[in-house]
């Protein structure tokens, strides 16, 4: 699940009410068709979902379990290297926190 700022799940609901598809919000955000229908969920049907879903993964064997863990990540490095290569705030972020990261570990000695 994609995380969103207060800001954006409010724009969905916007959006929502003004008549736009799911799909259409979710170009407009750069997120899934599946987040945008989870934030547009009440509360309570949101933590029912969640717990579904849990309950499934759990379910599930470790062969299965690896599979999708692959896949999410597939899924997550082609997702930031599309937004990395469209994005300049993001790229721009992603430089300072490398920068960052590679202070910290020579600082360590390591």
């Amino acid at each position: 699940m994609t995380k969103l700022t207060n800001k954006q799940k409010e724009k969905i609901r916007n959006l929502s009410e003004q008549g736009k598809k799911q799909k259409e919000i979710a170009e407009i955000l750069g997120v899934s068709q599946r987040t945008i229908s989870y934030w547009l969920l009440p509360e309570d049907k949101r933590k029912e979902d969640i717990k579904k879903i849990s309950n499934n993964f759990k379910s599930k064997s470790i062969k299965e379990k690896r599979k999708i863990y692959k896949t999410r990540l597939e899924y997550l490095k082609k997702y930031q290297r599309d937004r990395y290569n469209s994005d300049k705030e993001f790229r721009k972020k992603k430089l300072e926190s490398s920068k960052k990261n590679y202070i910290k570990r020579n600082k360590n000695g390591k």
